[in-house]
């Protein structure tokens, strides 16, 4: 038998204990805000929506979504960084997470120090486009002219450090030869300049240029899958063409650093949950990407990875920092 004192400092210890399993069982106990790196339009503002309803449905509570576009993403990231790790302000960013760092000389934030991964959501292939009456027809007619004219034809793409960018790069390094970079603040932008001949090519997902392709508005050369893609089947890869065009670019979803690991894992649990769902699938489907669900020990391993290696890219092939 315990004596009366004791019995009441056990009876203490277990009500101290109480607030903080309360506070640790309360998330979310407000509204979430979930931060796209992007300007409205193309495939990060459609999945972050997507993570919006997921989060909404699996929380049962209020999810609100706010674009903060630009620079590549770094205005979105260094909002979320600066925002306190309570899992209140998640991001939702590409794979240019991990490469607009690379290529500035004054990086405003480090994607492995400054934030938590908590899930990779989807990975898509990238396509090259060109406008109906471009007299290119094939990726190698690309390669052959660019080879030709050093420099004279124009490439869009939605900013220097994103994927788009980066496949490009990768392939004219990789081929040999030469465009003239012709950064824009948005998939938007880019694709209405290829529709009204203003750019001789541009790069994009195909979520964002589908339907451009499909009814002729748009001619694709390739895409950087591995094989053809179900987006857009008719399309020939890079590699179906003997040339090294690949690659995917992916979306996932981050919070600050320091943020607690239970509500990470909270968090993740809904996304797990939801992608399971064949009505999740379908959506996602519809708006042009592939599942491709990362846990956070995982995805911050490929954070980490991608970080490494295209830092390691631009100092090997001394590409100029912006």
């Amino acid at each position: 038998m315990f004596s009366k004192p004791a019995t009441a400092i056990a009876t203490l210890l277990v009500a101290a204990t109480l607030p903080m399993a309360a506070f640790a069982q309360a998330y979310p106990s407000k509204p979430i805000h979930v931060v796209i790196a992007y300007n409205p339009g193309g495939t990060a503002d459609a999945t972050g929506r997507l993570v919006a309803d997921m989060l909404r449905d699996g929380f049962k509570t209020t999810v609100v979504t706010e674009n903060r576009g630009g620079a590549s993403g770094a205005i979105g990231t260094s909002h979320v960084k600066a925002a306190a790790p309570d899992g209140y302000t998640l991001l939702v960013h590409t794979n240019s997470l991990t490469l607009q760092p690379a290529t500035v000389v004054k990086p405003v934030y480090d994607p492995v120090k400054d934030l938590t991964p908590i899930a990779m959501l989807t990975s898509v292939p990238v396509v090259i486009v060109v406008p109906k009456d471009s007299p290119l027809k094939t990726l190698g007619d690309l390669v052959r002219v660019a080879k030709e004219n050093p420099g004279k034809l124009n490439m869009g793409h939605g900013g220097f450090g994103t994927y788009g960018w980066y496949a490009m790069t990768r392939f004219m390094l990789d081929a040999g030869f030469k465009l003239t970079d012709v950064p824009y603040t948005s998939a938007g932008a880019v694709q209405t300049a290829v529709l009204g001949g203003q750019l001789d090519l541009a790069i994009d997902s195909p979520a964002g240029i589908g339907k451009f392709v499909r009814d002729g508005s748009m001619r694709a050369l390739a895409s950087s899958s591995e094989e053809r893609t179900w987006h857009l089947p008719e399309v020939p890869t890079g590699k179906e063409q003997g040339l090294p065009f690949r690659g995917l670019a992916w979306v996932g979803i981050l919070a600050p650093a320091g943020t607690d690991r239970s509500t990470v894992n909270l968090i993740f649990d809904q996304i797990r949950l939801a992608v399971a769902r064949p009505e999740i699938k379908d959506r996602a489907k519809k708006i042009g990407m592939d599942i491709t669900l990362q846990d956070p020990t995982t995805f911050a391993r490929t954070v980490a990875e991608d970080f490494s290696n295209t830092k390691e890219i631009i100092t090997t092939q001394k590409i100029p920092l912006q």
